[in-house]
This record gives structure tokens, sequence and C-alpha cells, in this order.
């Protein structure tokens, strides 16, 4: 593919790690402070387009934020400025048994819609190293049409994943883990334009479609409209 026919798509977000450093509190917090300065980047720019990876942060945010707040944050779901993930936190997906994946769609997605309505079709499992066979049924059972990882598979960037009891699911591999950080996003633009050539380059034979996500986000990442402008 001649990188000309390409286009690369940085997608801000979060990860909001319940329990990396720090207690349920201290992470809740920064839950909270993630999502404010969220509707602070939607307010200054109407272009601006946010995915949130867990459905815990807009309940907690639902919970101790004011009602106009919460109002703001699910006008921008509905009119397709936030995406958010079907899971209700982040998994070891190799680690807890069946019961506890399942019910991180009926806390996440399931409450959603009930909730407010949202019917998300994607759902984000990002800094996870291995992934379970039984995954795409439960995300097929749980109306999940669109799956994004960013590591764990070493194949093509787009691919048909299948359980197997044939449930399958569309999914994307970025191929790493806060992928813009490595690449330079937030040190320079000059850093970034050198590594992003390089990185496609040895990448090459692993995209298979014209379009590359390049996500801006790690463990606590806060939305910062300043870089990506």
């Amino acid at each position: 593919m001649k990188f000309e026919d390409l286009t690369v798509h940085v997608i801000p977000h979060s990860h909001l790690d319940l329990s990396w450093g720090g207690g349920y509190w201290l992470c809740t917090l920064a839950s909270m402070d993630v999502m404010l300065r969220l509707l602070n980047c939607l307010k200054s720019d109407p272009e601006y387009k946010y995915t949130i990876e867990h459905v815990y942060a807009i309940r907690k945010f639902a919970e101790h934020a004011s009602e106009s707040e919460v109002d703001e944050l699910i006008e921008a779901i509905r009119d397709g400025r936030v995406d958010v993930s079907g899971l209700y936190h982040g998994t070891e997906e190799n680690l807890p048994g069946p019961e506890n994946l399942a019910r991180q769609f009926l806390l996440g997605k399931g409450w959603l819609k009930r909730r407010f309505g949202i019917n998300t079709k994607i759902a984000w499992s990002m800094d996870t190293p291995g992934h379970t066979l039984q995954m795409p049924q439960l995300l097929k059972k749980s109306g999940i049409e669109f799956y994004v990882i960013s590591c764990g598979c070493a194949g093509p960037r787009l691919f048909r994943w299948a359980s197997p009891d044939g449930s399958e699911v569309l999914t994307y591999t970025i191929g790493a883990y806060n992928l813009s950080h490595f690449l330079g996003l937030r040190s320079s633009i000059d850093e970034m334009k050198k590594k992003i050539p390089w990185y496609l380059e040895r990448i090459r034979d692993l995209i298979n479609v014209k379009a590359s996500i390049l996500d801006d986000g790690g463990d606590w990442s806060k939305p910062d409209l300043e870089t990506l402008n």
C-alpha cells in the first residue's frame, strides 16, 4: 500500500484503570477530572472528539457531577462526538472466568442503555496483554459489532476475530499501547513527523486497510486540545 493513500486517525482517550497508581477513590477522582476536562474540550472545539474506554467513568460521573454536566456529556455521546466502549471496566481477558466477562457488558453497555437509552456498538480493550477465544462470542451476544485492542495480536491490523462457536466480530489492533506517546505526539510535532513514517514502514505488511488508528491516551491521560491542535 502507498502511504499517500493511508489516512491516520488520531483518537484521544484515557485508560482509566480502577486500581493502577492508587486506591479506589483516587482512581475515581482521576476519572472525574478527566470527564470535566473533556467537557471543557468539547465546549472549546466543536470538532473535538473523544473515546471513553470504560462505562465505569460515566457511572461515577453521573453519581457525583451536576445534572447539567451529566446532560452535556450524554448529549455529546448522542451527537457522536464522544464514543463509549461497552465494557464496564478494563479487564485481563485471559484471567477471569466467563461470568466476570459477561458482567462487564451487563454493568457497562447494559447500564448505559437502561439509564440513558444509548446502545453502543463498540468496545475497547487497551493495555490487555492476553485475549480469550470466547471474547468474540461475548461481544456478539452483547450487541457489540466492533472491537479495538492495543496489544496481544501480531497479525493484520483489521481482521474478523472468531470464537470456537463461530461468532465473529470485526476487530482492529493498534499494535501497541499508548502508541502516540512512543511516536512523540506529546513531545513535538517535528519528532512525530520523523517517527510516524518509520513506524508505518515497519508495519507495512500488516496494514490491510486504508485507515490507521493512532490512539492518543494512556493511564489517566487528560484530554489535551492544545497538543492535538
